[in-house]
């Protein structure tokens, strides 16, 4: 079984959610974990999608779909999309008393979708990548980045910065040294 079905499967067994809405945000990357994730739950016996759907990016409102939501008595959501959407989303459903799961990818990963959503951020599962900020190479990685650009690094960038010296190895050889950023 591939790791992320197995993770997925691994919280869900915890969760045990039966009835689920899949929404996606109609890009290529939302729409294709949405279509992942409602080939999985219609493969499986426990749980039903109450119903899929495609949304307006960029949209200020998106009451129908949490009235929509609301009707159909989900006991959670899985959204693929990006945190813009799912702040404004989210926000509107625990606004009108909603207590529905809302879980999502890592277009999430965003210290913006925390700051838009404030406290109805609150819950929000979040999948993505390992957590890499404790391995001493990515937090050297992160303040060299603070140090030579004044900013916190993006929220991929431990993700992406953590395999490169290995890019610059050989088997037969210990990893290179951190890159320093000039």
């Amino acid at each position: 079984m591939p790791r992320r079905v197995w993770k997925w499967t691994s919280r869900w067994n915890v969760l045990k959610l039966k009835k689920i809405v899949v929404l996606h945000d109609k890009g290529d990357y939302g729409k294709g974990l949405a279509e992942f994730t409602k080939a999985f739950l219609e493969a499986d016996a426990r749980a039903e999608v109450v119903f899929y759907e495609g949304i307006t990016p960029g949209a200020v409102d998106y009451t129908a779909v949490v009235q929509k939501i609301k009707k159909s008595k989900a006991e959670a959501v899985i959204f693929g999309g990006y945190h813009p959407e799912t702040s404004k989303i989210v926000s509107q459903m625990r606004k009108k008393g909603m207590k529905t799961i809302f879980i999502s990818d890592d277009g999430v990963k965003d210290n913006t979708f925390i700051k838009v959503a404030q406290k109805y951020a609150e819950g929000v599962y979040a999948t993505g990548p390992r957590d890499t900020s404790d391995n001493p190479m990515t937090k050297a990685a992160e303040d060299a980045h603070k140090k030579a650009y004044g900013t916190d690094p993006g929220a991929f960038f431990l993700n992406a910065r953590t395999p490169l010296p290995y890019l610059f190895s050989t088997p037969s050889r210990k990893p290179a040294a951190p890159i320093t950023l000039r």
